[in-house]
């Protein structure tokens, strides 16, 4: 479970005034975690899909930092902060042109940010989408296999009926096909409960 770098954008860009500099198309980019990275030799400990924030203290001439976004790209980061202000002041064409080509995000955030406040809201956001995931999941897992829930029809079609999680005056149905493996496809309809 991940939550997708447009919507970490989106809050960041309030609270922080981050701004999104190059790789657009990458916004969709999953992200497991925010981990904050200085030097190039701690890239090889990425696991992927992580925001990297990086003030750009070790790598602070264009051709390390185009070196050191390449590598993350590669190590499967999500995208890239960089701190701007004291090292970096501003991002250089040369690592624009290379995020806009291969679609890694990069975003810029003003020094004056703390960063241990900025990563601490970021890893609770993504913390808490991870537990609205798993609840969601564990509500559909529940509706799926209740028996109260279900009814079979002749043709073998099972549906079920949940009470939607999103409004307490509508449903969620949903059918599922059983064949020799359990496949199921899924019909959202929303309506109202006098329907």
């Amino acid at each position: 479970m991940a939550i997708i770098l447009e919507e970490i954008y989106e809050v960041a860009l309030h609270r922080y005034n981050m701004k999104l500099v190059a790789g657009g198309r990458g916004l969709r980019n999953l992200v497991d975690w925010v981990h904050a990275v200085e030097e190039m030799d701690y890239v090889s400990f990425l696991k992927g899909r992580e925001l990297i924030v990086t003030t750009g203290i070790k790598e602070k001439d264009e051709e390390m930092l185009e070196c050191f976004v390449k590598s993350l790209y590669e190590a499967g980061a999500s995208g890239l902060v960089i701190n701007v202000g004291k090292y970096i002041t501003r991002v250089p064409h040369s690592v624009i042109t290379y995020s806009e080509e291969v679609g890694f995000p990069i975003f810029v955030l003003p020094w004056k940010v703390h960063l241990v406040d900025f990563n601490r809201d970021l890893c609770n956001l993504i913390y808490k989408t991870m537990q609205e995931q798993d609840s969601l999941e564990t509500a559909l897992q529940k509706a799926i296999f209740s028996e109260k829930l279900l009814t079979k029809r002749e043709d073998g079609t099972l549906f079920f009926r949940v009470p939607s999680l999103f409004s307490q005056d509508s449903y969620m149905t949903q059918s599922m096909v059983l064949g020799k493996q359990l496949s199921y496809h899924c019909y959202t309809v929303v309506r109202s409960h006098g329907s």
